[in-house]
């Protein structure tokens, strides 16, 4: 999906939550903007372009419905996804009114948020992007698939969703847990360092040597 560098705001008080939704949205290319209550939203939806607004439901001082109400009002066409742990039958109800593009109940899984940015944005084109490397290396960022000259080489997805978020963010340095947490389907998993050092260790005998760098306490980076 061609996201370009679309801006959105993430509403949550659960920082959890926030966190993932903003580093899964980062590494698919948005410009990401955090609030931790509706009243904060409010006030950043007056002053900055928001291309797409994720609330919560419950939160202090102005929940999510109430300020979706508040801003379509105004006339404000934004489009809004919901994210919430309720299934009342009111506040799917109260939602369905404000025509939100897609209500989705926690916990959630990648699948779901990137069905709901696709609805968001049904009208972006998809790109299928091949990105190359040295020694006849290629990797098919829609597809997750790596060719050396034509020939398919398998990889684990760990491995396709860490390369492609390398690939993504080429020649800067990725912190090592939002690599764990990109690759991992959910908010809720304990981060483990370990765990992506011995992943990076086995996609560097596959990639061409000195393709990914390790930045010491930070991170990786991909030299492209």
């Amino acid at each position: 999906m061609g996201l370009g560098k679309k801006t959105i705001l993430v509403v949550d008080d659960e920082k959890d939550i926030r966190v993932y939704l903003s580093i899964f949205l980062r590494y698919k290319g948005f410009d990401v903007i955090e609030a931790t209550n509706g009243q904060e939203a409010y006030k950043l939806i007056q002053n900055r372009a928001i291309d797409l607004l994720i609330l919560d439901i419950n939160m202090p001082k102005l929940d999510g419905l109430t300020l979706s109400e508040k801003i379509q009002k105004q006339g404000d066409k934004t489009p809004i996804i919901i994210v919430s742990s309720h299934t009342d039958k009111d506040k799917l109800f109260r939602a369905i009114k404000l025509n939100v593009v897609d209500y989705i109940i926690k916990p959630f899984t990648r699948k779901s948020i990137r069905e709901a940015l696709k609805k968001a944005f049904e009208n972006d084109k998809i790109s299928n992007q091949v990105v190359k490397f040295q020694d006849g290396y290629s990797f098919n960022l829609e597809t997750l698939t790596l060719f050396k000259n034509s020939e398919f080489i398998k990889l684990s997805l760990h491995q396709s969703l860490a390369i492609e978020m390398l690939i993504r963010y080429k020649n800067r340095v990725v912190k090592a847990e939002d690599i764990f947490y990109h690759i991992n389907d959910s908010y809720s998993k304990i981060f483990n360092g370990n765990s992506i050092r011995n992943l990076i260790k086995r996609v560097r005998t596959i990639l061409p040597n000195k393709t990914i760098e390790t930045v010491y306490g930070v991170g990786y980076k991909m030299v492209l």
